[in-house]
Parts: structure tokens; sequence; C-alpha cells
């Protein structure tokens, strides 16, 4: 027996399904997602204060985790993408992929000036945050170093683009500010990402693993 397919439908649900994943962020202020990420990185200090070094880590760990990829990055989702774009709030004005990632690691609490990490090529965006990076010509390999890893999230470059990749139980995406339709701040599964499929390398760093950047985040220093 033979079931009918409803392709319209199909194609509802899926939007549905998109708009869900890369809109979370408009329902709340910008604004007070910037100010709740202060109060709980001053919680944070008070908090590493009584603590010892693993413990300090393993807190810093998670709150960078949780503020960035469920307050900062969602509220971007949407964002019209442009090459010379640089708004400093979602949704409103037009981003490039460097300003997307300089604009989101500020807001998270990095000192940096996202201007100048904005203009940098992709591969010396990664470089900025340190020396511990990987480089890949196969997405497959990348896609392998990435699953092996106890990281969650990644700074990706590619040829000349660059986003965020986040791990989520099993499932891996790309964030970044789409040159690609639909041209704007989205959240793409790693193995459908059509920006990821054209690159021909890869250079990714760690974010959440690299004990010198989270404390360098922890206690605003300065990033050069």
């Amino acid at each position: 027996m033979e079931i009918a397919i409803n392709k319209s439908s199909i194609f509802a649900a899926w939007m549905l399904t998109f708009i869900a994943a890369n809109s979370l962020g408009a329902e709340v202020p910008y604004k007070k997602i910037l100010e709740n990420i202060s109060s709980k990185r001053n919680e944070l200090k008070i908090q590493n204060a009584k603590l010892r070094a693993p413990k300090k880590l393993k807190a810093s760990v998670g709150l960078f985790r949780s503020l960035l990829t469920t307050q900062v990055i969602p509220a971007w989702y949407g964002t019209k993408w442009d090459f010379n774009g640089y708004t400093a709030e979602p949704l409103k004005g037009k981003i490039a992929c460097g300003y997307f990632v300089s604009t989101v690691l500020r807001d998270l609490g990095f000192r940096l000036n996202r201007y100048r990490l904005a203009q940098k090529h992709s591969f010396e965006m990664i470089d900025f945050f340190g020396t511990y990076s990987h480089m890949f010509q196969k997405r497959l390999d990348l896609e392998s170093f990435v699953r092996v890893e106890e990281s969650q999230i990644f700074l990706l470059a590619l040829d000349n683009h660059v986003g965020f990749i986040v791990k989520e139980g099993k499932e891996i995406f790309f964030i970044h500010s789409s040159y690609l339709p639909p041209h704007q701040v989205v959240k793409e599964s790693f193995q459908s990402s059509e920006a990821l499929k054209l690159s021909q390398k890869f250079k990714v760093i760690s974010l959440d693993s690299n004990e010198d950047l989270l404390e360098k985040w922890q206690k605003e220093v300065p990033l050069k």
C-alpha cells in the first residue's frame, strides 16, 4: 500500500523547524541579555574566589558554554548578512561573518576590538585566540576531530569565512553569518552546510577547553 506524501506539508513543517531553530533570541531584548551576562560573570568571580583550580575551571567552562550557546548566539539568528555589514545589535542592520564572530565574543565578555578582529583573514582570526589550533584539508577529517574532542565549542575558519562549531550531544552544528542563502545568521547541521562543503581548508581552535583563554575571559584581560 502506497502512502501519499504531501510535499507542501513537508516543506511547511521544515520551514517551521528552521524558523524555530533560528529565532530563539528574538523574545528577549539584547540589552537584557548583556546585563544578564555581566551579572553571571560577576557571580562567577565571587564563586571562583572560594574554589580551588580544578573546580574554578569547571565552573568557568559551564558558564561560558551556557552564556554563549543559550544567550548570545541565539539572539543573532535571522540577522541579515552583508559583506560590509557590522551592526552591533541583532536583527537590526546587517552583519558579515567576521563581525558576527567578533561581536558575539565581545558581548560574551572578551575584551577585544571587534573591528580589528573582524578585518583579519579568517585563519588569522583563529591565531588571535591562541596557538592550539588544527588545520585540515578534508571536511570529514575535521568532523572526526571535533567528535572525539571533549570541547563543545570551537571557532572555525574556512578559506574566506568564519563561524562557530557547537556540539550538542551527538549533533554538530555550524553557526555563522551565511553568505549563501538564506543570507543571514543561521545554525546549520555540520553535514548539510554548503559553506563547509565549498571550503578547501579548515582551521579550528577550541574555545571552551583553553584554560588561558577562559582565565582571560573571566578576569577581563584585554586580548591583543
